[in-house]
């Protein structure tokens, strides 16, 4: 792999001060506290956007109240600072990309997957659309900017062997997340990689048209935000894990289907989001792309949030093949639990109604 270097062209102290302003995990807005009812705390695994928009749905909706809870949503700083924070006590659930509990689990910290919410990561390498790199085989011999902390990146050579093209030609850029997207704006680098949720949202709301090129188009698994526990909670307390799933599922479901209504909701809760001129392109285009990754032939046959056996196998030896090359395969029946899951359908109409509302959003997804 070309070794990655810094841009130059952004001012150490702009990178820093954004690092920092990503680094402090508050608590977003929320209603009035009911009395006598119990507090949790639920991690996102970043901002609040549309990929994290249905958990306000479901304190907006009461999903959550009605299970007698208060449920304190926070800021995230990523997957993985999202899936530690859970091994190690600082709150009691979150949901990181899949691969990121996995990789704490593979470390020896303990976490467990209680349920999917999106069953694609949508991690993959963005490009204009009026750019000539067609194919990822295109991308050898362009500059690429990368986020190494970010969690797609240990799988970027699994991408390349996959899709056959060679990564030591292709010209790496380590950059920072806070300006990974207006490189590209600018073209000073002539694609990036990381989340597609995260990525597209805040380039197409701003007139850049952006294409992603999909790991998992490419025979990489990789379910995306996933609700994530610790097994001693799961053990001491499932009913609390259970009420957690279902407020999640509940709202997953109203997103699907009132995509509208539950954008609505995201900024009554997030009120500060409607400062930005962009903000309300930019929440419709992420609910759309998470919207659209949030089916699978899972979804229609076995309800909400069930996760395949054989996806955990595989997203497992990919984590010790590309991430943790010297760990231990643990057993996979341990890294997670379908016992809450699966209870939420959609009807075949349903489906339809929600495949046709994301249609447009197609699009962004090569």
């Amino acid at each position: 792999m070309t070794t990655s270097k810094s841009l130059a062209s952004v001012s150490r102290r702009k990178v820093l001060g954004g690092v920092a302003a990503a680094a402090a995990v508050t608590a977003l807005p929320r209603r009035v506290r009911s009395q006598g009812a119990r507090s949790v705390k639920l991690s996102l695994p970043w901002v609040a956007e549309g990929s994290s928009l249905f958990t306000f749905v479901a304190r907006h909706n009461g999903y959550w109240a009605k299970h007698g809870l208060n449920v304190e949503l926070l800021r995230g700083t990523g997957s993985v600072a999202a899936a530690q924070g859970v091994a190690t006590g600082q709150f009691d659930f979150s949901f990181p990309a899949a691969s990121a509990s996995i990789l704490q689990a593979v470390k020896g910290l303990p976490t467990v997957l209680l349920g999917a919410c999106a069953y694609d990561a949508t991690q993959g390498v963005a490009v204009p659309v009026d750019s000539p790199i067609k194919v990822p085989k295109d991308l050898e011999g362009h500059k690429m900017g990368s986020v190494v902390a970010s969690g797609e990146y240990p799988f970027l050579p699994a991408f390349a062997e996959r899709a056959g093209f060679d990564l030591s030609k292709v010209d790496i850029q380590q950059v920072d997340v806070q300006i990974r997207e207006r490189l590209l704006a600018d073209k000073q680098v002539d694609a990036i990689s990381g989340f597609g949720t995260s990525m597209i949202p805040a380039l197409a709301s701003k007139g850049v048209d952006v294409r992603l090129m999909l790991y998992s188009k490419y025979g990489i698994t990789n379910y995306g935000n996933t609700l994530v526990t610790r097994p001693e909670v799961l053990q001491k307390d499932p009913a609390l894990c259970e009420a957690i799933v279902d407020g999640c599922m509940q709202a997953i479901k109203f997103s699907l289907l009132n995509p509208q209504e539950a954008s609505d909701i995201f900024f009554k809760e997030v009120p500060e989001m409607a400062m930005s001129s962009s903000a309300h392109e930019q929440i419709r285009i992420g609910l759309g792309v998470i919207n659209l990754v949030s089916f699978s032939p899972t979804v229609r046959e076995k309800g909400l949030g069930f996760m395949e056996p054989a996806a955990i196998k595989d997203m497992t030896e990919l984590t010790l093949k590309y991430v943790v090359k010297d760990g231990k395969m643990p057993v996979i029946d341990s890294l997670y639990t379908n016992q809450f899951v699966g209870k939420i359908k959609l009807s075949d109409s349903e489906i339809q109604s929600a495949q046709a509302a994301v249609h447009d959003f197609t699009k962004y997804l090569s």
